[in-house]
């Protein structure tokens, strides 16, 4: 007996091991075809925008001096470098033609000055008129937006004592065609009304934040956003009495809350973006390592976490043991088509920037016709992924059914000419069958056969009257 329900107790093992097993997918996978150190003997890629094939992005060396390289998206390949500048960039901007980097001099004649320039994007290049300087003191950090051919720069510098970050903020408005400052005053927290003014979502964080928890925290810091185009996602912490809570928040459009994730202890999110409106993809600390301006580079390591729309955790990658190095510190995440490359900076025998590719898992598709018809599907699909089916019949023919099979056997529903991309590949059927000739003659009746049918009846009718006729002659003889 004892023997039987072992027996019986491993196999209900095995058949929750299977299915756990089965559950169990893989999104995205670590891309090893590109050339991880882009940026050899430099710290990190910091500031990074990007038009539809080019990566813009900007780097520090060793001796805190920055350059701006154009990255092509297709192989990660550096299209240009641009000289140095002999400072850090603190902020990028772009319109067609040219990159407007916000730069922070740290050497001689430019030791915490701030100034704009303006760079070819086509081969880097720049003049000596393409400087703007701008007068502020205590400068230690900023940002550069652009919209409608102005340039809004903040700058921000510390108190005598730096008791007070951030008490000398300026906020500059320039004109990109003159290259004219045309105003500038005195403001603190710019930050919101230069965010509002270019994004037009005023008051945005802090009505999300009052209407979730009110009076419960101190202050909420937002640290990036994604536009999934038909929900928006951002990542922040909140803090009150120094304890910090890092999350997730999910809105619509118009900004009314849907739901909030908020991160284990001792966890932040730093920044997120998605694909395809079906994943949210998001970097990930562990302990402190995010908060200020200070990492501890020999220990920091960041992970990237792939969620669904509601905020559950699909998969987690441990980037630095996938892609080979000590630990690893992701500071940004970008998209192209089905592929996401990250920004980061790393440790193995030297510290470097890193630019790191993964790419979303996408399995085939392959189909088969039987019948007279056609039928359009893509060739492969991403995990998950909506795949739209179109099955055309030829003349003559119609659609009898479609099977959905995937490589492991297993049948696909399908809805509404769709189905769901499994974790493997997948084979189509398309079955067409003639329409049946009762069919043809209900539906359209040919205009020979009608003509024919009507003249067999007239015959009839006039062959039936001249028998009666003649029977009646007959008949009166």
């Amino acid at each position: 007996m004892k023997k039987i329900l072992k027996q019986i107790l491993f196999g209900i093992f095995l058949y929750f091991l299977t299915i756990n097993f089965t559950l169990a997918k893989t999104y995205l996978k670590y891309d090893n075809s590109t050339e991880l150190g882009l940026a050899a003997n430099y710290l990190y890629y910091d500031e990074t925008i990007e038009d539809d094939n080019y990566y813009y992005t900007t780097s520090i060396n060793n001796e805190y001096a920055g350059v701006i390289r154009k990255v092509n998206k297709k192989d990660l390949s550096i299209e240009w470098e641009s000289p140095n500048y002999w400072g850090l960039y603190i902020g990028l901007e772009q319109d067609e033609n040219y990159l407007y980097a916000l730069f922070l001099g740290n050497s001689d004649g430019f030791e915490n000055k701030y100034y704009v320039i303006a760079i070819s994007k086509e081969d880097g290049s720049f003049t000596t008129d393409s400087y703007i300087y701008l007068e502020t003191e205590d400068s230690i950090d900023g940002e550069i937006y652009y919209k409608d051919n102005n340039l809004y720069v903040i700058t921000r510098g510390y108190s005598t004592d730096y008791s007070n970050a951030y008490e000398t903020q300026k906020l500059y408005t320039i004109d990109v065609q003159s290259k004219t400052v045309t105003s500038t005053k005195d403001y603190k927290d710019v930050d919101k009304e230069i965010i509002n003014s270019i994004t037009d979502n005023e008051d945005l964080y802090d009505n999300i934040w009052d209407s979730i928890y009110p009076d419960e925290y101190d202050y909420i810091f937002i640290s990036n956003e994604y536009n999934a185009g038909d929900a928006k996602y951002f990542v922040g912490e909140a803090t009150k009495d120094e304890k910090i809570t890092s999350f997730i928040i999910k809105t619509d459009v118009e900004g009314k809350f849907l739901w909030i994730k908020k991160a284990e202890d001792n966890f932040h999110y730093f920044d997120i973006n998605g694909y395809n409106n079906k994943f949210i993809v998001v970097i990930g600390y562990q302990d402190n390592a995010i908060l200020g301006n200070e990492r501890n580079q020999d220990t920091v390591t960041s992970s990237l976490i792939v969620l669904n729309p509601d905020g559950n955790i699909l998969e987690t990658h441990d980037v630095a043991k996938e892609i080979g190095l000590e630990n690893i510190d992701l500071t940004h995440i970008h998209t192209f088509n089905d592929e996401f490359v990250l920004q980061a900076f790393g440790k193995s025998d030297e510290l470097n920037s890193y630019l790191i590719r993964y790419k979303y898992i996408r399995h085939n598709i392959t189909k088969e016709v039987i019948g007279k018809g056609s039928l359009n599907v893509p060739s492969d699909a991403a995990v998950e992924e909506q795949v739209n089916i179109e099955a055309i019949p030829e003349e003559g023919y119609v659609l009898k059914n479609i099977t959905i099979k995937s490589a492991s056997g297993k049948v696909i529903d399908m809805e509404n000419n769709s189905f769901i991309m499994p974790d493997e590949d997948v084979n189509i059927i398309a079955t067409f069958e003639e329409k049946p000739f009762i069919n043809q003659v209900t539906d359209n009746p040919p205009t020979g056969f009608i003509s024919v049918t009507m003249a067999i009846v007239l015959i009839i009718v006039l062959v039936i009257a001249y028998l009666r006729v003649r029977k009646n002659k007959i008949n009166n003889i």
